[in-house]
């Protein structure tokens, strides 16, 4: 890939994925208060941070499909374009209800976009430098959990509660413009029938893969997942 101004073009798919989880961490450290704002339980306050992680659950595998017959570029300008919609739609949230619905439309973004980051990576690299582009990948991701909630806890001492969402709307909007200009598209050959029913049973497939060899990386995954997102829900 040819560069622009200096910049390499995966610059902005590893920008793209570290909005995506600045925008995830520096929403959810706070989500408790926020949320008890509008008299959330804890019992509800549990139940917003899971509906986020289930409706990623779901999206991954089918958004996955769809790019294979779309290529990954339109996924990547839509996922930030409805992240930025969900995002300023949790700032302007005035219920409880309104948590739960931004909440699950950003986790259906979230799935839309990690994956096919991944997806976009394995598409430009070669087997020998894929190992190390997918580590960059992991670094942006580490990179939006470590400042995610830095830059939140600032601009909630100067603004308030809800200024975060904006911020983190108004940025991701910005990156869509830049992958819109910037971005080649990766896939060179679509897929000419979109096959949804793998993606539909995507629970079926991976209890199916966990009796395989990969059983152990999925249990790792899992165990990991588990502990960040209950740190990040109940630390507060």
């Amino acid at each position: 890939m040819k560069k622009f101004l200096g910049v390499h073009p995966n610059f902005y798919l590893y920008l793209t994925v570290f909005i995506n989880v600045a925008g995830f961490s520096m929403g959810f450290p706070m989500l408790p208060f926020y949320a008890e704002t509008f008299n959330a339980t804890p019992w509800q306050i549990g139940l917003l941070a899971a509906s986020h992680a289930v409706a990623g659950f779901f999206a991954a595998p089918i958004i996955g499909r769809i790019s294979d017959k779309l290529g990954r570029r339109p996924i990547l300008i839509a996922g930030l374009l409805l992240g930025s919609l969900s995002l300023i739609f949790l700032g302007l949230a005035q219920s409880i209800f309104m948590l739960f619905v931004g909440g699950i439309l950003h986790g259906l973004i979230a799935g839309a976009i990690m994956p096919t980051a991944r997806a976009y990576m394995g598409d430009v690299t070669s087997k020998e430098h894929r190992v190390a582009a997918m580590g960059k990948i992991g670094a942006a991701m580490s990179a939006g959990l470590l400042l995610g909630p830095v830059i939140s806890s600032i601009l909630i001492s100067a603004v308030d509660i809800r200024f975060p969402f904006f911020v983190a709307a108004t940025v991701a909007f910005l990156n869509a413009i830049f992958v819109t200009i910037f971005l080649p598209e990766s896939v060179r050959e679509k897929t000419k029938k979109l096959v949804m029913r793998e993606g539909l049973l995507n629970v079926f497939a991976i209890f199916g893969h966990i009796k395989g060899p990969q059983g152990l990386l999925f249990l790792v995954l899992f165990i990991w997942s588990f502990v960040m997102t209950n740190k990040q829900v109940t630390f507060a």
